[in-house]
């Protein structure tokens, strides 16, 4: 199989084949046979013809945990060729909507993993408009399609609004191959939709992995997303600077990588599941600039689908052991309008804290014994949000809860799209944290 470099790409996440175990021993987390390379696989087309449009009809609306895991016995061999999204081997990481026909998913980050037998490999989805994929075959990327990112080079994948047949490789050994489908776009308002895979006729999946005890909930805004953390410089995308931060709505849907914002590489250097719970503009009590077409974060926050407010999310599916919590950006960094409902910065500092105290006492509902990790960025020139959440914390311990925790991340570069953060950013908050998160686990 012929592969090329693509070095803007990291490589994230590895499991367990189904039926091994972690030992005492080692550390629990993902692993597979597959060597990691960080070469990418040189194949690939899409089907210009358009697969008839999912009803999206829901026959049971069952919401699926961070990690569902998949029934281990051998109805996964009972298709062939075209395998179905139900198939009980495929797992799912994310919050996912069951439909008749799809499974539905918008949350950022949400995976799709399989494992295949075959040489040939098509991926049915659809959804809306600009929901960029990232493909690994065997752990290595799948380059942009032929076709189908003439104008920007970024995921394996994005959909038009309809739902369409991508042939992945047509030439792969005749063995076994992992698959993983990442949605590395954030799309508040629309949904993706995996219909399933086309194999080769004989071909099937096979009983796939089991998952790791360590679990990480990541909540917050544009900065957990990984909002245009991809943004390349307008004088060369082979790096990043000044440049990269004007970005129009396109190039946003195409330089927002979640996959390689800080949650997800904690995660991988943690071996832990993780879960992305992000939504750009919105914070605790107060969006940005004092926004108020969107609903409250809390009630996005309990939904399956965001952009379905029926689509109720069962938090008894999957219980993280430690949340991060990272909403206040927003809150803080505009100045107050004459017609908002907070009239002075106090005002606005009394709402933020009780709005945090209320969520935070909601998450230890849903999850018992679990531990919170509360997160502030720096804001000049004011530091309220640091100011703000340390205020908090420091209430919680004095009032007897010892499973909160704060830290402070610094954003200082700034090259992601409207100075968000950038890939290297990124890269460091995810170290820092890493430490902090081991140490506060014990892991």
């Amino acid at each position: 199989m012929k592969l090329k470099s693509l070095a803007i790409f990291i490589i994230l996440g590895h499991f367990i084949a189904c039926g091994e175990t972690t030992t005492s021993s080692s550390k629990p987390g993902f692993s597979d046979n597959t060597p990691n390379n960080e070469n990418a696989i040189a194949i690939g087309n899409y089907s210009e013809n358009t697969i008839s449009s999912s009803t999206e009809k829901s026959s049971k609306d069952s919401s699926f945990a961070l990690i569902k895991q998949t029934k281990q016995t051998n109805e996964c061999l009972n298709q062939s060729g075209n395998i179905s999204f139900d198939n009980p081997c495929f797992t799912y990481s994310g919050r996912i909507k069951m439909a008749s026909d799809a499974a539905l998913f918008d949350w950022p980050g949400t995976t799709i993993y399989a494992k295949f037998t075959g040489t040939s490999l098509k991926i049915i989805m659809g959804g809306g408009a600009d929901i960029f994929y990232d493909v690994f075959v065997n752990n290595e990327l799948v380059p942009p399609l032929l076709g189908n990112s003439a104008i920007y080079p970024y995921g394996t994948f994005h959909t038009n609004g309809q739902e369409k047949k991508f042939e992945i490789s047509s030439s792969l050994p005749n063995t076994e191959h992992t698959l993983r489908i990442v949605k590395r776009t954030e799309t508040a308002g629309i949904h993706g939709s995996f219909k399933g895979i086309e194999l080769d006729a004989s071909s099937n999946l096979v009983p796939n992995k089991s998952f790791t005890n360590r679990r990480i909930e990541f909540i917050g805004d544009s900065y957990v997303a990984g909002y245009g953390n991809q943004s390349p410089s307008k004088s060369s995308q082979e790096k990043q600077d000044a440049s990269g931060r004007d970005c129009t709505g396109s190039d946003l849907a195409a330089y927002t990588n979640t996959a390689m914002a800080y949650g997800p590489l904690i995660a991988q250097s943690l071996d832990a599941d993780f879960q992305i719970n992000a939504y750009s503009g919105l914070g605790m009590t107060r969006h940005y600039n004092g926004n108020t077409s969107l609903l409250p974060f809390q009630d996005y926050y309990k939904r399956t689908l965001v952009s379905d407010g029926s689509t109720l999310y069962d938090f008894s599916t999957w219980n993280p052991n430690i949340v991060v919590i990272a909403l206040g950006t927003n809150d803080f960094s505009t100045a107050l309008g004459p017609n908002e409902i907070y009239q002075t910065r106090d005002d606005l500092y009394i709402a933020y804290q009780n709005k945090y105290k209320a969520f935070i006492t909601m998450i230890r509902e849903k999850h018992v014994n679990v531990k919170i990790l509360a997160l502030a960025n720096n804001l000049y020139p004011d530091e309220e949000m640091k100011a703000q959440v340390k205020s908090i914390v420091d209430a919680q311990k004095v009032a007897g809860h010892q499973d909160i925790h704060f830290k402070v991340l610094m954003n200082t570069t700034g090259y992601g799209c409207g100075w968000h953060p950038d890939i290297a950013t990124h890269s460091s908050w995810s170290k820092e944290l890493h430490t902090e998160i081991e140490n506060i686990m014990n892991w």
